[in-house]
């Protein structure tokens, strides 16, 4: 039924919605009925295990147990919030499809995801090629034509190719044979040939250099070095959150208090090109829709498709960065109970080592830098990768004793 569920929700990323009206209520008929499959799917299990016997099970937790279900119910609580509040039903959904998904091992999951993201990208640029979905054109400023293939936007296509790397990479251990990397780099570069689109392109040859040195032995050389570059980035997580709201905040300060002419000034304005206009659009919004507890109902508004077809011309106020996006749409709540579940999912990786899903939850935390696909099941599986945490910690002592 997941299967169904994604399929529906990747649909969202490609035109088939907007070149097939039909196909497109069909898929919202099918996603409404996974709704009620997995509520339903959910209060079974609950029922299956009685709530008595649920509530004996956490008096009897540990206090970091006990910490992490009253973070998961806050956390479950505060969607229900932003839901009443904004009456955006996505995070409400993601909670509901997260909780059915908890009885799934991650690897199952990341096996899933990948193969779903295959399918669907064989089909979708397959349909395109044969005229039977739009291959929807994009300008960069600086005169580049980029292309989507089906898809609604470029990045949609080159964010799908990026994860199906990541997470084939995943399944494979990151050991892949020389004809394997080769074909990696073609797709690579084809990708963004086709796209222009220079994030995702870093991001898969990484990939494919971290294939290249555990092929050659070259990661047990650097195990120290490796295990040093993980401490750092776990530790010094927080800096992504906290660095993306004070660098808008520090030009709001500058482009508001500071000439044209001044250095600082200038020196933002670099900052701001380089990121392509995020920290000046991020800005706008906090500085005038403002911040909440429980997020805010302004649409945030991209550059794709389905935007031009419904806006027309357009000025996008669309929040690439992850971390503010969360902040700005989902509310402060969210905001801090993420980020101190991110944290601590990182740590729980670190100390089990947990090298594969700790690099996946570094490619992905470090991308949403710049897009906002975290949170987004269609491309990104660290929710997935939490709720595997969560539920390691709250059943450690079973694990231990296997009975689980």
């Amino acid at each position: 039924m997941y299967g169904v569920y994604y399929i529906s929700y990747l649909m969202d990323t490609t035109t088939l919605g907007i070149d097939y009206s039909l196909l497109d209520k069909l898929s919202q008929l099918a996603r409404y009925i996974c709704y009620f499959y997995f509520i339903v799917a959910i209060c079974m299990r609950i029922k299956k295990l009685g709530a008595k016997s649920l509530l004996t099970r956490v008096q009897s937790f540990n206090k970091k147990q006990k910490l992490i279900v009253l973070l998961s119910v806050l956390a479950i609580l505060s969607t229900a919030a932003n839901f009443i509040l904004t009456r955006d039903k996505t995070m409400m959904i993601l909670v509901i499809v997260l909780i059915y998904m908890s009885v799934y091992s991650i690897d199952h999951i990341i096996s899933m995801e990948v193969a779903l993201q295959f399918l669907s990208l064989i089909v979708i640029v397959t349909l395109c090629s044969l005229n039977l979905t739009t291959n929807f054109i994009n300008y960069r400023s600086d005169g580049g034509v980029r292309y989507s293939l089906g898809y609604s936007y470029p990045t949609n296509l080159s964010q799908i190719v990026m994860f199906i790397m990541l997470y084939g990479g995943y399944r494979n251990k990151f050991k892949f044979s020389l004809k394997e990397i080769g074909i990696a780099q073609i797709v690579t570069v084809f990708m963004y040939f086709i796209t222009d689109s220079r994030t995702e392109f870093l991001v898969c040859e990484l990939i494919i250099l971290v294939v290249i040195c555990n092929k050659y032995g070259i990661t047990n050389k650097l195990k120290g070095i490796l295990k040093v570059i993980e401490g750092l980035f776990v530790h010094l997580f927080p800096l992504y959150p906290l660095g993306s709201l004070a660098l808008p905040l520090a030009y709001g300060y500058v482009f508001k208090n500071y000439k044209s002419a001044s250095l600082i000034l200038r020196l933002f304005n670099k900052i701001n090109s380089i990121l392509t206009n995020r920290v000046y659009q991020t800005w706008y919004n906090i500085e005038f829709h403002g911040l909440s507890l429980f997020g805010s109902n302004v649409e945030l508004v991209g550059n794709g498709i389905k935007s031009v077809n419904k806006l027309g011309v357009i000025r996008s106020n669309f929040i690439d960065n992850e971390y503010m996006n969360i902040l700005f749409s989902r509310g402060a709540v969210v905001f801090v109970l993420f980020l101190i579940l991110t944290f601590i999912t990182l740590i729980y990786l670190y100390k089990n080592q947990k090298h594969d899903l700790l690099f996946i939850s570094f490619i992905i935390l470090t991308f949403g830098l710049m897009n906002p696909r975290i949170m987004n099941i269609v491309y990104s599986v660290f929710m997935f990768i939490v709720v595997y945490v969560v539920k390691s910690i709250l059943f450690e002592g079973e694990r231990k004793n296997g009975t689980v």
